[in-house]
């Protein structure tokens, strides 16, 4: 057998709901109960806990004097300030690092000038031959090569002078000087 909402239990719950819906709006603020003509303790309503009463500044005497009611639930809403919007995106990450400072570019520096590699050439002896032009004898790798001023060595290098303190050569592609000291390290 089938039961409906109407019998049994369901009724009693919902007589109880409509009875508790009923209390509630009677004793809400701002319902007036309507004149019964009864006692006058039925026409008192009760005061809402929101009202403060207000102190007077003259001692108290017999007469009753009227307390004035809070402003209304909706009065009091309206002058909260509006917050964001409760159903927007949130997020628990901290925020995020502010930027860092743009920092002027700075023009990388030229390249440095080029120059000539180290001198390839180990010095073995010099000689003087009749003439009175001087010889010196230069190595690199295995071979040897006999040169005097103004000779191309291995059509890189060109022998500017010979004395008797260093071989001066030039390098051809990039027109600088080297120098072989003959009596200490290449410069």
């Amino acid at each position: 057998m089938k039961k409906g909402i109407f019998s049994g239990r369901g009724l009693l719950l919902l007589l109880a709901g409509l009875v508790s819906f009923i209390g509630a709006v009677r004793l809400s603020p701002g319902h007036e109960a309507p004149d019964t003509g009864g006692s006058a303790q039925a026409a008192v309503k009760p005061a809402p806990a929101d009202l403060e009463p207000r102190v007077a500044a003259e001692p108290a005497t017999d007469a009753v004097v009227p307390l004035e009611p809070a402003a209304p639930a909706t009065e009091r809403i309206a002058t909260v300030a509006p917050q964001a919007d409760p159903f927007g995106l949130r997020s628990w990450l901290p925020p995020p690092p502010p930027p860092p400072p743009r920092v002027a570019e700075v023009a990388p520096a030229p390249p440095p000038a080029p120059t000539a590699p180290a001198l390839p050439f180990s010095f073995i002896g010099q000689i003087e031959n009749s003439g009175g032009l001087p010889k010196a004898f230069l190595t690199h790798s295995e071979s040897l090569h006999i040169v005097a001023a103004g000779d191309l060595v291995e059509k890189v290098y060109r022998v500017e002078s010979i004395t008797p303190t260093k071989v001066v050569l030039t390098y051809l592609p990039l027109m600088q000087e080297q120098s072989i000291n003959l009596t200490g390290p290449a410069r």
